[in-house]
């Protein structure tokens, strides 16, 4: 499981696009602390050579961020990204028709065309995140534990977790926003951000 798949140099730094070079080189040696050697924590979480690709993306993201000339080319990236517009194939011509090597043939009546089926309103998503209102959603969108493990490669039982919100299941906020964010996206929630960060801000809240 990578919990930088998709995001930006930005998002894995965890700044904003404002940030200074010396909030960059701050950010740069927190997430090393986080996933480097002495991140302790990170080895019931991800294999080596997870570790080894996210500890790479992290140093890949830095070395953009902190050149001057190589962060302008990236953000005028970021302004640009589009998703890709559907091609416009058009009317396929039809092929001349030949009086004279083809029979005439009566013409035969079409059948009544019989009305499309009624599609079922896509299931709202939810208002309020919680691992109960995300099981629900994922449930009615039709995916599977397994599906969403393709999508996000998080562990089902860290999956069932979130949706159970058990806390002592649950990895450090630094971990489980990254698999939030994964899962939000995984449930194509418009706004996957503020979702995690709902979530969190629920599991920080004291218990009621």
């Amino acid at each position: 499981m990578n919990p930088f798949a998709g995001f930006s140099y930005y998002e894995i730094l965890e700044i904003s696009r404002s940030a200074t070079a010396e909030d960059i080189e701050a950010a740069f040696q927190r997430m090393c602390s986080i996933y480097g050697l002495e991140g302790l924590a990170a080895y019931s979480l991800f294999t080596p050579e997870e570790r080894t690709e996210i500890l790479a993306q992290i140093e890949e993201a830095f070395k953009v961020l902190s050149d001057e000339y190589r962060r302008r080319e990236y953000d005028e990236v970021l302004r640009e990204q589009r998703p890709p517009a559907p091609p416009d194939a058009g009317p396929q011509p039809s092929l001349p028709f030949d009086q004279d090597s083809t029979p005439t043939l009566a013409p035969v009546p079409a059948a009544p065309a019989s009305p499309p089926p009624e599609e079922a309103p896509p299931p709202e998503p939810p208002k309020e995140i919680t691992g109960e209102s995300l099981r629900r959603y994922r449930e009615a969108l039709g995916l599977s534990l397994d599906r969403v493990w393709e999508r996000t490669r998080i562990r089902k039982g860290l999956i069932q977790a979130i949706e159970e919100e058990n806390r002592s299941l649950l990895p450090a906020p630094v971990f489980l926003k990254g698999m939030l964010l994964a899962y939000a996206r995984a449930l194509n929630l418009a706004a996957p951000e503020a979702a995690a960060q709902q979530y969190l801000d629920r599991l920080a809240a004291p218990a009621s």
